[in-house]
């Protein structure tokens, strides 16, 4: 722990990160615990934000909060903007709605707009649970169009984890899911419309997640997309997620029963 200080105090970046590596989980929750609110802020201003984020992770969102809330709103800012869409929702959902509309204002608009849309949602729905990060493609591309796509946004889709891509009609409704692999093996001039799977399970925006946790168990997909009353996808809501939801409320359940 001590070192662990003494690299927050010597403000060593790098040798703080190759730390933070080695350590487990569990440790690392321990000792950012035992560091006062002042070494906290110095531990998060030190790290990049992406880093910041990788750590904030570790940790339960409680103590996650209160160190956000006790930074600098640019700075924490810049670590929500970094976060995927779904964590960052649960954390400002959390916290004083002051201090939150704080964080989202010095955010870029665009991800704001789309974090308080998920804030409108319940937290155990499939809109509560849902990332906002995916890929979208009207019907009338081709193949070729799509891969040019993938190769001049890689860097950003690279943060997606793009599996699937979706296909909407010229309306924006949700009409099929293209496969990475298809893509990859068709003819650059065929139309997605010829390569995608029609008519995907899709789930509201509005279902509960005890219906969504047993959709999952009825079909082996990791992930299905969300879409509004109109069919118009508006997130990707996860496998892991809708178990990890599922599971906490069950948990908190059974200490309100005891």
């Amino acid at each position: 722990f001590f070192w662990f200080l003494d690299l927050i105090e010597i403000w060593d970046s790098d040798a703080l990160q190759a730390f933070l590596e080695t350590l487990p989980p569990a440790d690392t929750a321990r000792a950012i615990s035992r560091l006062d609110e002042e070494d906290q802020s110095r531990l998060f201003t030190l790290l990049d934000p992406e880093d910041a984020v990788a750590l904030i992770e570790e940790l339960s969102d409680i103590q996650g909060v209160d160190i956000v809330e006790d930074l600098p709103v640019s700075q924490a800012a810049l670590i929500f903007e970094e976060m995927e869409s779904d964590e960052r929702a649960d954390l400002l959902a959390e916290m004083d709605p002051v201090d939150a509309e704080a964080i989202l204002a010095r955010m870029s608009p665009e991800e704001a707009a789309d974090t308080r849309e998920l804030l409108e949602y319940e937290p155990d729905t499939a809109g509560g649970i849902m990332i906002t990060e995916f890929v979208s493609y009207p019907e009338s591309m081709n193949v070729g169009d799509v891969l040019n796509d993938f190769r001049t946004n890689a860097e950003v889709y690279s943060d997606y984890r793009v599996q699937y891509a979706y296909v909407v009609s010229e309306a924006g409704r949700l009409i099929g899911v293209l496969v990475l692999r298809d893509l990859l093996l068709s003819a650059p001039s065929l139309s997605i419309k010829n390569v995608m799977i029609p008519n995907p399970i899709a789930v509201p925006d509005e279902m509960d997640v005890d219906e969504l946790v047993h959709l999952f168990d009825r079909y082996s997909f990791g992930a299905l997309p969300v879409i509004d009353e109109d069919g118009i996808p508006v997130g990707v809501v996860r496998r892991g997620d809708a178990e990890e939801v599922l599971g906490e409320i069950a948990e908190r359940s059974v200490m309100q029963f005891s």
